[in-house]
């Protein structure tokens, strides 16, 4: 879902979150994914500390669960994220598969050759994320990053 250049707000995560229970999205294992300068806002957004009171020497907040009408969530900070990015994955749908190696199958362990007394092994594997249907995951993109 664009943003078009709009602050991140509750209004817009809980859009999304709509906008992904009425396309079907089961949302059993939901998880946001976001960088750093998002993260921070989502703290801002959702941050409250009872026990942040004078003396208690407890400054600030990590928001580090979210809830909508449709579904609780954990917020992962991922360094790999684009700044203008949020994404909320369906844990539940997205699998480790394997990517054959042509005429050796996805992970392979083949012998490398003798050295000395020893033979050398090389373990070899190409695996990649199967997401399944588009539509169990959703995004925010183009969102303001300052």
């Amino acid at each position: 879902m664009n943003a078009s250049s709009a602050a991140l707000s509750k209004a817009l995560i809980d859009s999304l979150a709509k906008k992904m229970a009425d396309s079907g999205a089961p949302l059993t294992k939901p998880v946001l994914f976001c960088g750093s300068f998002q993260a921070q806002k989502i703290s801002d957004l959702f941050g409250w500390s009872p026990i942040g009171g004078a003396g208690a020497g407890l400054g600030g907040v990590r928001v580090n669960t979210i809830m909508t009408q449709f579904f609780e969530c954990p917020v992962i900070f991922d360094a790999q994220m684009p700044t203008d990015t949020v994404l909320i994955a369906d844990m539940d749908k997205v699998q480790l598969r394997g990517v054959d190696v042509p005429g050796k199958g996805a992970i392979v362990f083949e012998e490398m050759g003798k050295v000395g007394a020893s033979w050398k092994y090389q373990l070899y594997g190409q695996l990649g994320l199967d997401y399944s249907d588009p539509n169990f995951h959703g995004s925010l993109y183009g969102l303001a990053t300052s």
